[in-house]
């Protein structure tokens, strides 16, 4: 057998197979895009935005479903290393489709997200051993919905036992719509690689993640002191930015320059150095 055309063939069909996954995400997003046009709060119930988001919570359970989302699906988890909330999604407690509708699913989410995307906050979420999960229709809407006020001040999405299909529409959906937003994105396959990235102990994790983590690893490694908190002067930029930028701008300087494009495109002079007062007098 010629292994070089072996693998030739294998290539030519991975490439078609990502071009063909690209397409699809393409298509699928521009009719989410066309769905949501048509499906806003104030084109179908004639609503406000509060009035959607008060009726949304209450549904017809009362709110039971917003109060499921609050205290069991998306829940705050303490601080991070750099004393950052963190939020944590369990997949595991993903509700059965055929009984809860989904899109409003999404919008208590959002909601609950709301509370936190004004400033920096860290996801946390466990992949493994869900249940029921979401179509992939329903990923692409979801991640269409979480814009750039969901994504900017995200500073950090770490992904526990990822499956392979999560893996593979993830990267897919991030090269095509948000390369930027990929770089946010961290593939974690243990608790042990979990508890080096933020304080473990804050997590409350369900048993159905530890019973798919002791397929992964014997027992979990956490780190008998916390990480120092984090410092921006006088480090070198390949310890704070990675060697090839792979982590970003830090938190300072990416700040300051959002607020800038932000609000003071408009300012005169704003980067103008004030000359000393004698050369003003001349």
């Amino acid at each position: 057998m010629d292994s070089g055309n072996g693998f030739a063939d294998f290539a030519k069909k991975f490439n078609s197979f990502g071009n063909q996954l690209g397409n699809n995400i393409k298509r699928v997003f521009n009719e989410g895009q066309g769905a949501r046009r048509t499906g806003s709060s104030e084109d179908v119930l004639g609503l406000d935005a509060e009035a959607f988001r008060e009726a949304t919570i209450a549904g017809n359970d009362g709110g039971e479903l917003a109060t499921y989302v609050n205290e069991k699906l998306v829940c705050e988890a303490g601080v991070d290393f750099d004393s950052r909330p963190m939020l944590v999604f369990y997949a595991c407690r993903m509700l059965n489709p055929d009984v809860v509708d989904y899109d409003r699913l999404l919008n208590l989410i959002q909601f609950r997200l709301d509370d936190f995307v004004e400033s920096d906050y860290t996801v946390v979420l466990f992949a493994a051993n869900a249940r029921y999960n979401p179509s992939v229709k329903w990923l692409f809407t979801a991640y269409r919905r979480l814009g750039r006020k969901y994504k900017k001040n995200l500073k950090a999405l770490y992904i526990v036992h990822p499956l392979t299909w999560v893996r593979v529409v993830m990267t897919a959906m991030n090269a095509v719509l948000s390369p930027k937003f990929a770089k946010k994105v961290r593939w974690l396959d243990t608790l042990s690689e979990l508890a080096q990235a933020v304080p473990i102990s804050q997590i409350n994790i369900p048993p159905e993640v530890y019973q798919f983590n002791a397929t992964k690893e014997v027992e979990v490694r956490v780190p008998a002191h916390a990480r120092p908190p984090s410092r921006f002067f006088g480090v070198p930029l390949e310890q704070l930015m990675g060697v090839h930028g792979e982590l970003g701008l830090p938190a300072p300087v990416a700040d300051a320059l959002d607020y800038l494009y932000t609000n003071a495109l408009e300012v005169p002079d704003l980067f103008r150095r004030t000359p000393p007062p004698p050369t003003l007098q001349k």
